[in-house]
């Protein structure tokens, strides 16, 4: 089960346009129980019909507003403080690490 912050509206924050909204959707529905998505800037792309350079701006404004991390290559953290996957015991873990 994945729960997401009932105060985060991505359509009110000015920082994000249309397509980086849904790429951050996106990878919170494909996030595992540690708010991690395995998946490279390549597949991201397929995904989308979008061209690689496309995603890499969008993965960079995301971080940039603090909605995610990206620790190494191929590896994207969803920020627990957005929306987490499993119990709130284990948000809460993930919140101490983070």
């Amino acid at each position: 089960m994945i729960f997401m912050d009932a105060e985060v509206d991505l359509s009110l924050d000015a920082r994000l346009s249309n397509f980086e909204a849904r790429l951050l959707v996106f990878l919170i529905t494909r996030m595992n129980e540690q708010n991690e998505v395995r998946l490279s800037q390549g597949e991201i792309a397929k995904t989308f019909k979008k061209y690689p350079p496309d995603i890499s701006k969008a993965i960079k404004t995301l971080r940039q507003a603090g909605y995610i991390k990206t620790p190494q290559q191929g590896i994207i953290v969803v920020s627990p403080d957005i929306a987490w996957r499993g119990s709130v015991n284990e948000n809460l873990k993930t919140l101490a690490k983070s």
